[in-house]
């Protein structure tokens, strides 16, 4: 294979990696974007994007549902779930610019060569993807995260989704289980249930929203379990298997008997894992931990040409940590001096109806 060279390759075209590469073409550096998936990453294709539009329409709907209390007296308020999941797919093509391949074509204009394939490194400063050689003088690592799928009797053989499958179900489940208790599944749970599915939050630990303020967290709660939603903690799920009326699993709540939830589908919404394991990190001597990528406060892995940026590195998984890691990452990686990033300030939300969010 004849190696082509590269002032900077980016593994990952999600908000990281996009802004790493926008930034260093600006610059005038020869780059090279390198994504096994779409254009955008999980943010644009199956998460922040789709679901936000998602909720909105839930809300909308729900709205008009409950307006007579205003006063106003709507006969009729219906949805045609085709039509909403059309909608979501215009709003990801308004912001990625188009499809994945008319993205491409506009960061090929703006000097970035996207390549589309798996990226494995067959040494420090090479890498090998749909049966080319690349080097360069300097790496960004920005390949996003994945769910984590446990270890349960039984699920691998019934069956389940992930978001990815969640944000473009061709036919709305009539009964839904959430597997996790966290921002992705609470905010799951309420859009699928204003869309009529009867849902049942399972969350294996002791509260719901344990990142949020528990007052807060806890009102929340109150109000969505009071909307119709099922919320469950301190639930042990023994086993899963199929029945004749849909998806049997078996669990223990709160250390009560054993029962027997059969739904439609189930949602894993137990938490995400850094995505490595096709990278073969080991050969090119990045260091890694149980969190993901190990970093220094400038973004600089233990290969000093390499560096980590966004929800790789372990760190908070929200979008725009990954933005301002990826451009810091790429103004690093040419620096004589690299400067840390700053995560004192940073605010999320809990995109729910109300919606939860703090700044620190």
């Amino acid at each position: 294979m004849a190696n082509q060279e590269y002032d900077l390759l980016v593994i990952g075209a999600g908000a990281a990696g996009s802004t790493a590469a926008s930034t260093a073409a600006e610059a005038g550096k020869r780059v090279a974007l390198l994504e096994r998936d779409k254009i955008g990453g999980t943010c644009l294709n199956y998460g922040c994007d789709p679901t936000k539009t998602m909720i909105y329409i839930a809300d909308l709907l729900y709205k008009v549902r409950h307006a007579e209390r205003f006063g106003l007296r709507i006969r009729e308020a219906s949805f045609d779930w085709n039509s909403v999941l059309s909608w979501v797919q215009q709003a990801q093509k308004r912001v990625r610019g188009g499809t994945s391949e008319e993205a491409a074509a506009s960061l090929a204009q703006k000097g970035i060569e996207v390549m589309i394939g798996e990226a494995v490194f067959l040494s420090p400063h090479e890498l090998s993807i749909a049966g080319k050689a690349l080097s360069a003088s300097q790496i960004i690592i920005a390949t996003g995260d994945e769910n984590i799928v446990p270890t349960i009797d039984g699920l691998n053989d019934v069956g389940y989704i992930t978001n990815v499958q969640a944000v473009s179900l061709p036919t709305l489940p009539r009964r839904l289980a959430i597997l996790g208790g966290g921002a992705i599944g609470m905010e799951f749970a309420q859009l699928f249930h204003r869309f009529g599915a009867e849902v049942t939050v399972l969350e294996h630990g002791t509260a719901l929203l344990d990142k949020e303020d528990r007052e807060l967290a806890d009102t929340l709660c109150t109000l969505l379990s009071n909307e119709g939603l099922r919320l469950e903690t301190n639930v042990e799920l023994l086993r899963v298997q199929r029945d004749p009326e849909g998806k049997c699993l078996t669990i223990c709540c709160n250390k009560r008997e054993e029962e027997e939830l059969v739904v439609d589908e189930i949602l894993l919404a137990i938490g995400r894992k850094p995505s490595l394991s096709s990278l073969q990190l080991e050969k090119a001597g990045v260091k890694t931990s149980k969190k993901g990528i190990v970093v220094d406060a400038t973004l600089r892995t233990s290969q000093r040409h390499i560096w980590a940026a966004g929800d790789v590195t372990g760190a908070l998984q929200f979008t725009h940590v990954a933005y301002e890691q990826g451009k810091l990452a790429v103004q690093n990686a040419f620096a004589h001096a690299p400067q840390p990033f700053d995560d004192h300030v940073i605010p999320w939300v809990t995109y729910t109806n109300p919606a939860l969010g703090h700044v620190g």
